[in-house]
């Protein structure tokens, strides 16, 4: 495994595994209503002794940063996390997610100081830890970041001293990377990955200002793994089975386009994890993964090559092109 550093303006930053556990897999499936209708917020079921398993496999292998959120599994995914990290919680570099939480078959939405700081402090508690290294706020919308209420709120949260660094994260927002480089935060999340690489240049900016970026959705909702031919594949209790079937063909077809990328000794996931990593201005690419060897496939990367320059050039010029037929 290898390790980057994820920033921190005015201080060193944290040393983390470029590759990072995300917990909306082990969280597994609750349902909402909406409209009157159950609808799945989830990857669907997980087997909690397996990812047990997975987490203890992924430190063994040398990964070090985990992030969790309350609304992963209505906090489930929390507290199988803990059960882990309790023992060898000092090894670990533990990201919490606040703002976004399930309430009665909703996803409730709540950025004020009050609510953060008790959801924080539930995370904590079902994390069977005494702090967090980093807190972020869970995709705040544009216009509740211009307002600064939730940016001041986080400000406050890290005078605590519950978390030494702050973020935010934006891979499910509609907000701008550019303006949270000079909003006093240490690390941001994006949503980037092969066919959605509109931040990259932006990476380096962040990188020259001390602010760590978490790459999240790096494997496309798992449409970058080489292994997804249909949306049929999805089980009815796995969000993914609600995304229009045009866009996922769509993202089949162009998946498809990538197929050079794989080698005798390398997956299609494995180029889309070097893809992410060939820019140094991320931190960590964040993936999830239900079994371990998922994360000995991830972490894998670690004694890869880079991607060639060949390689990355054939990428940008199909991204440029739209992935033509």
């Amino acid at each position: 495994m290898r390790y980057r550093e994820l920033g921190a303006p005015g201080h060193p930053g944290l040393r983390v595994s470029e590759i990072g556990f995300g917990t909306r897999e082990i969280g597994g499936t609750v349902w909402l209503r909406e409209k009157g209708e159950p609808v799945p917020y989830g990857l669907g079921e997980a087997d909690d002794d397996t990812s047990v398993q997975t987490i203890a496999r992924a430190r063994h292998l040398g990964m070090n940063f985990i992030l969790t959120s309350p609304a992963h599994g209505d906090g489930h995914g929390q507290e199988v996390v803990g059960r882990v990290i309790a023992r060898d919680r000092d090894y670990w570099v533990v990201g919490a997610l606040g703002g976004l939480e399930v309430e009665d078959g909703a996803l409730k939405r709540d950025f004020s100081y009050d609510t953060l700081v008790a959801g924080l402090d539930a995370s904590i508690e079902r994390l069977k830890s005494y702090d967090v290294d980093l807190f972020m706020l869970d995709n705040p919308t544009q216009a509740e970041l211009d307002d600064g209420a939730c940016l001041e709120a986080l400000q406050r949260i890290e005078r605590t001293g519950k978390a030494g660094f702050v973020g935010v994260d934006i891979s499910n927002s509609d907000a701008d990377l550019a303006p949270l480089l000079d909003a006093r935060v240490n690390v941001v999340g994006v949503r980037y990955n092969i066919f959605e690489a509109g931040n990259a240049e932006t990476f380096a900016l962040a990188r020259s200002k001390g602010v760590g970026i978490v790459a999240q959705g790096v494997l496309a909702d798992g449409l970058l793994t080489g292994t997804i031919d249909s949306m049929d594949e999805f089980s009815s209790d796995d969000e993914r089975s609600c995304m229009q079937r045009a866009d996922v063909e769509e993202l089949i077809r162009r998946a498809a386009k990538l197929s050079f990328l794989a080698s005798e000794d390398r997956t299609i996931t494995q180029a889309a994890l070097l893809y992410v990593l060939a820019n140094r201005g991320v931190s960590v690419a964040l993936t999830g993964a239900f079994r371990p060897k998922h994360v000995e496939e991830d972490v894998r990367v670690g004694n890869m090559r880079p991607l060639a320059d060949d390689e990355l050039s054939a990428i940008v010029r199909l991204q440029r092109d739209g992935f033509p037929n």
